[in-house]
């Protein structure tokens, strides 16, 4: 595997030492996991700098922010990242206000860099400072102090790129329509939404990960170990909210969710909770496209 070292500040040689040693021990921890079998491709041993960066990768300070917060949580964090995809497009902050983006690297440029042109015209470039299947640091151009992020990965994307829930189709219903919408757009909106969620935990799920968060995503249902749950109206998410036109249609949404979330589901006897919700999450979803 090779360690891409593209600035040679010694704070960032101290870190590449410590990130060896861990890329040795989550390689160990890697070995008798079957990727392929689970959908995915694994990046622990890639040598070509674009293939490492098509991943999904978080800022490690926020990660360990939000490390003791409870994993349903729905308090709004800051919990920034980058999804970089095989074809191009890009999800900047996915957890955040996120933006859609193209996203392009100048190898021949050095130091490497990374550059982003978003849907609204803005730009924004990074130079890669190191980079390793599991974790990368970045240092923003636009930054007057050049600020350095170190980001962090799970060495892993999904073979297909559509499986991945924070790819940019997957996406969509969060982006806020410039116009009212009718009854079936909205609970098209409503599926797309569930949609996602399905696969998110199917992503959790295939992935055995250690660790599952659901801060920063917009939801209008509460996640809970064997159950789904809706808040009270007053207790809906801003975030969830901005979905959609304006309040109105958004609680339009909600009384949709709360009929659906009614109905009687087969609940599996057996599974984690991840398990239990997902294949709950999956009638849902059927049940909501049959009514469109």
């Amino acid at each position: 595997m090779k360690i891409y070292i593209l600035l040679l500040a010694m704070v960032h040689l101290n870190a590449c030492k410590q990130e060896e040693k861990k890329v040795t021990e989550n390689k160990k921890e890697d070995n008798n996991f079957d990727y392929r079998s689970k959908g995915f491709v694994s990046l622990k041993n890639s040598s070509v700098l674009k293939d490492i960066l098509c991943q999904a990768w978080e800022y490690k300070e926020d990660v360990a922010e939000t490390k003791n917060l409870d994993v349903t949580s729905n308090l709004e964090v800051l919990y920034r990242g980058y999804c970089f995809f095989e074809d191009g497009k890009a999800i900047k902050d996915p957890r955040g206000n996120m933006s859609v983006a193209k996203w392009y690297v100048d190898e021949k440029e050095k130091p490497v860099r990374i550059s982003l042109e978003f849907e609204d015209g803005k730009k924004e470039t990074n130079h890669l400072a190191y980079l390793v299947p599991y974790e990368m640091i970045l240092v923003n151009v636009g930054n007057s102090e050049k600020k350095t992020n170190t980001l962090t990965a799970a060495g892993r994307r999904h073979i297909n790129i559509t499986d991945d829930p924070f790819y940019v189709t997957n996406m969509l219903w969060r982006i806020k329509p410039v116009a009212p919408e009718t009854d079936r757009q909205i609970k098209q909106r409503l599926l797309s939404s569930v949609h996602f969620f399905v696969l998110f935990y199917d992503e959790q799920i295939n992935a055995a990960a250690k660790r599952v968060t659901f801060i920063g995503l917009p939801s209008c249902f509460n996640w809970h170990s064997g159950g789904i749950f809706l808040p009270k109206k007053t207790d809906l998410q801003a975030k969830w909210i901005n979905c959609f036109y304006n309040q109105e249609q958004a609680m339009k949404a909600y009384y949709m969710a709360e009929k659906l979330l009614g109905q009687k589901y087969q609940w599996p006897k057996k599974g984690n909770w991840l398990e239990l919700n997902v294949a709950v999450l999956k009638q849902m979803e059927s049940r909501l496209m049959n009514s469109l």
